[in-house]
């Protein structure tokens, strides 16, 4: 298993940062992210990835807190590959990117 740890830090006063901003999973690992921030984020993810979510879904990572998402196993073929998802970050009321959307790869 190698599951994929997301960290999001306060860059400035308008913008928030996720490292590393890719990370490679496989089916049945965890996605965890972390919040790095002195207020809440919201974090959007796609559907039928996790399990227990069959539709797209936000979840609330409280301040310096994480939280993890497990994935399906197995993991339909046509969803492996490259998802993007968003985290919205109160402290900064900005989107959290790296050098784009973070984004985990299903192999």
């Amino acid at each position: 298993m190698a599951d994929a740890a997301f960290k999001v830090n306060k860059k400035g006063t308008l913008k928030s940062v996720v490292r590393p901003p890719s990370a490679t999973v496989n089916p049945g690992d965890d996605v965890v992210i972390h919040n790095k921030t002195t207020k809440d984020i919201w974090v959007r993810m796609p559907g039928g990835l996790f399990v227990g979510e069959p539709d797209p879904f936000v979840y609330v990572v409280p301040a310096s807190d994480k939280k993890d998402k497990k994935l399906v196993d197995p993991v339909p073929a046509p969803a492996l590959g490259a998802h993007d998802f968003q985290i919205f970050v109160l402290e900064t009321f900005s989107f959290a990117t790296g050098s784009s959307d973070p984004e985990f790869i299903i192999e």
